[in-house]
């Protein structure tokens, strides 16, 4: 097997081209050199098409070889999360914290024994990953004398009100000296999380009740839907989880119905000139803010985003688009998700296909908002 070979299958594997997989099988079964890189990028590259038991099991076989190697842990790690195996999947996320650049705790970690400090509690990733895990916080504060929640600045006006935190800071901001500290993602391992325990699905969040109020008065009084088509295009993998205006713009002919726009950053201009959906994005200044509007709505639409974790931790209605391959936490197959019960998940049936999804949602829409 040559090293051309090899680099095929990688640049190939790079862009997430399955054209790739033939050369990767091919390094596998012939160049002992490449094997364990050509296992990785092997089972990555099914894991993006979503053949989740395949890249588990490459995966495995890779570990079999080098058992050292992070990547490989956290690739199976997603695989088994996709498929729903909590038991396996949680133990092989741990390794993340071993990947290149992955931040260091500023103190000793935190294995969820009873600690009489203070536990500083770090965020990691994005910030629907922090909404998403806020719930373990008041589970963490009832093991230690006191929590800190180091996050995202525009969580902190929401994520300061919740029960047991009794501080949050800038990611920046972290405590010198903690008694103890722990990543975010690493709670649910912590906590033994399975599919049928996950803490809180109902809701876990609230809005604060002095800006609800303020909204109130301020939005149209016709049944509210808000809506978000795109995500951070700094994230990796947004080019499939974000849409154009265009392709969500048919649900704003639904009768009965007052989009209000959720939709921040340089995609809020998209409905620049727009009379048939409210714009708020100016006053969306954190998201203590978007979660008293969200408390007016009667429904959000959006793609995989921040706001859909938003709407979900404050057991607001929320429909979720969401790509063919999708993000771990939505499994695989599904209409709902363990984690919000208020959640009702939208899925491709074919790779960027976006157009039966809006037509799917459109017809609920129209007997959602039907008098």
């Amino acid at each position: 097997m040559s090293a051309s070979a090899f680099d095929t299958g990688r640049a190939l594997a790079a862009r997430n081209d399955i054209a790739g997989e033939p050369y990767l099988r091919d390094v596998v079964r012939h160049d002992a050199q490449h094997r364990p890189l050509a296992l990785l990028l092997l089972a990555s590259l099914l894991s993006g098409h979503g053949r989740f038991a395949e890249a588990a099991r490459f995966a495995r076989r890779g570990l079999a070889i080098a058992p050292q190697m992070a990547a490989l842990h956290n690739t199976l790690a997603l695989a088994v999360l996709a498929r729903g195996d909590y038991a396996a999947g949680w133990a092989e996320y741990e390794w993340r914290r071993h990947l290149p650049g992955f931040a260091m705790l500023p103190g000793k970690a935190w294995q969820g024994e009873r600690l009489g400090g203070v536990l500083l509690v770090q965020a990691e990733q994005g910030m629907g990953d922090s909404l998403m895990l806020a719930r373990y916080l008041p589970m963490a504060a009832a093991r230690v004398g006191g929590l800190v929640l180091a996050c995202q600045a525009p969580l902190i006006p929401l994520l300061r009100r919740v029960p047991g935190v009794a501080a949050a800071v800038a990611m920046d901001d972290c405590l010198a000296r903690p008694d103890g500290a722990i990543f975010m993602g690493s709670l649910p391992h912590r906590f033994g999380t399975r599919l049928d325990s996950i803490p809180s699905p109902a809701g876990y969040l609230a809005a604060e009740p002095a800006r609800v109020r303020t909204w109130a008065g301020l939005l149209p009084g016709r049944r509210r839907i808000g809506l978000v088509w795109a995500g951070n295009p700094e994230l990796a993998g947004d080019g499939q989880r974000s849409m154009r205006f265009d392709q969500v713009a048919p649900l704003l002919a639904t009768p009965d119905a007052q989009f209000v726009s959720l939709q921040v950053g340089a995609r809020a201009r998209d409905i620049a000139g727009r009379t048939d959906i409210v714009d708020v994005s100016a006053q969306l200044t954190d998201f203590g803010e978007t979660a008293a509007v969200i408390a007016n709505l009667d429904l959000v639409i959006a793609v995989d985003t921040a706001v859909a974790h938003l709407a979900g931790a404050l057991g607001r209605p929320c429909w979720i688009m969401l790509p063919l391959v999708a993000d771990w936490r939505w499994l695989t197959r599904r209409t709902d998700s363990p984690w919000y019960s208020s959640v009702r998940l939208f899925r491709q049936t074919r790779t960027e296909d976006w157009g039966p999804v809006v037509a799917r949602v459109a017809a609920a829409l129209r007997r959602f908002s039907a008098p």
